[in-house]
């Protein structure tokens, strides 16, 4: 047990002794370290865009098949209420799978199939190609937006 002991207050002082603030007063040293903090910053956000990127994007899926599977016909209004406990059991540590939360998913794929829709529509023959890259650049859009702003 002493040994423990003698273990344990050799590395609470190794501890201590590497927790002392160490200074370079170099500017380009210091310069370095904003820029590192920075891009690291920004790593983050990128990180935080591309995770939400993804999520909206699988969102969107579920709403699709919600939608396009006509699982409340097939199924029954319940769907959603059975849907919802069976992914919270099979994903206990993801908190989107309300029955609400499902609901919104459909709605997002709805407004997203709507949105499309509407600006799908040519105006003349000569505007489809460019009609198709703003659809392209609409889809890109809308999966980058928060989630909590669709209602």
């Amino acid at each position: 047990m002493n040994q423990f002991k003698t273990l344990f207050l050799q590395l609470e002082f190794k501890i201590r002794n590497m927790n002392k603030n160490i200074t370079i007063i170099d500017k380009e040293y210091q310069k370095w370290i904003k820029d590192l903090s920075s891009r690291y910053r920004k790593s983050q956000i990128k990180a935080a865009v591309k995770v939400n990127q993804e999520m909206l994007a699988f969102y969107w899926s579920l709403g699709r098949d919600i939608v396009e599977m006509h699982v409340e016909d097939r199924w029954g209004e319940s769907v959603v209420r059975n849907l919802s406990a069976d992914l919270k059991k099979l994903n206990p540590e993801a908190h989107c799978f309300s029955k609400s939360n499902i609901y919104y998913m459909k709605k997002f794929y709805l407004y997203c199939v709507e949105i499309e829709h509407f600006v799908q529509q040519p105006i003349g023959q000569e505007d489809k190609q460019i009609v198709q890259q703003v659809v392209g650049q609409l889809r890109n859009d809308i999966l980058s937006i928060p989630w909590g702003i669709i209602y």
